[in-house]
């Protein structure tokens, strides 16, 4: 019985830069594709029309991400998908937006003071 080639982290990445799928990939490297997956996953690889793509850098100015843990208040993965999340908005205007709803509705005045604090303090807005 032979040795499984072992796939590096630079191997990888130049497979999918070559335009491989992860299917491809596993079959070469006689991997399952799980454990390939696993891998783009660990270290931030995703194959997109054949190139492989580095994830973006968190969003530093998103409403949700906390400059000081370095991750997402809203999602429970932690870390930040960047600009491409469904919930990101610039953190100024999610205060604006926010405040405008408590001036229109009084019913959730306190939970949404809360919430302008908890996004001041993470992005350290001033008030």
């Amino acid at each position: 019985m032979g040795r499984r080639p072992k796939l590096t982290n630079e191997q990888l990445e130049e497979e999918l830069k070559a335009g491989l799928t992860k299917e491809e990939i596993a079959e070469k490297y006689e991997m399952n594709p799980h454990s390939v997956r696993h891998k783009m996953n660990r270290l931030s690889l995703r194959e997109v029309t054949g190139k492989a793509e580095t994830r973006e850098v968190p969003a530093a100015d998103c409403f949700a991400y906390d400059r000081f843990s370095g991750n997402c208040t809203c999602l429970r993965i932690g870390k930040c998908p960047g600009e491409r999340c469904g919930f990101y908005k610039e953190a100024k205007q999610a205060v604006k937006e926010m405040e405008r709803g408590t001036q229109k509705s009084k019913a959730y005045e306190t939970n949404t003071e809360a919430a302008v604090m908890m996004v001041r303090k993470n992005q350290g807005i001033s008030a």
